[in-house]
């Protein structure tokens, strides 16, 4: 289900990745590829790893949250943004807002531990805790009352951009 609003047409081509690269390293710098022996050995082929707990929050999902939100008009950013997640996207999203110096919620379920619900908090964005059905409805209510714009978690072409600049990172660190 693609969450009305959503700005996905189409995976992003090179370019916009080359673009969305450019704009992430504001925020994300180069995170080491390394090979891994051991895993390489058993699964009989090269294996790399994408060091993403280098980034400020320990996740790649933060490069596709800023990366989306960069892509927001000024004018239309600055009435905030909102997004639904219990995890890392959600962070990610607080996280990139407060660098923006926007406002931001964060649509979760109820079950959501409280140490995460305190994660999005730290990081100033509004948690709403909701029935986990109700995540995309409250997440679509939230930007139409408060006029913000909606930051998917997934199947959203900046979204998907911003995290594929960790796999720019990996071709640059092992091009064979």
């Amino acid at each position: 289900v693609v969450p009305r609003g959503s700005l996905f047409r189409a995976m992003p081509t090179l370019p916009e990745l080359d673009a969305a690269a450019r704009t992430v390293h504001a925020v994300v710098t180069p995170t080491p590829a390394i090979s891994w022996p051991l895993l390489s050995r058993r699964a009989g082929c090269a294996v790399w790893v994408k060091h993403e707990n280098h980034t400020p929050l320990g996740a790649f999902k933060l490069r596709g949250a800023y990366y989306a939100i960069a892509r927001i008009a000024d004018d239309v950013r600055a009435r905030g943004v909102v997004t639904h997640s219990s995890g890392n996207h959600g962070r990610s999203v607080a996280y990139a807002a407060r660098e923006f110096g926007v406002p931001a919620a964060v649509v979760m379920p109820k079950v959501t531990p409280p140490v995460k619900i305190a994660a999005v908090g730290a990081l100033g964005a509004a948690g709403v805790l909701v029935d986990p059905d109700d995540r995309v409805p409250v997440m679509a209510e939230i930007a139409d009352r408060r006029g913000m714009s909606m930051v998917p978690p997934f199947a959203d072409q900046h979204v998907i951009g911003g995290q594929g600049t960790a796999g720019l990172g990996i071709a640059a660190d092992a091009p064979d």
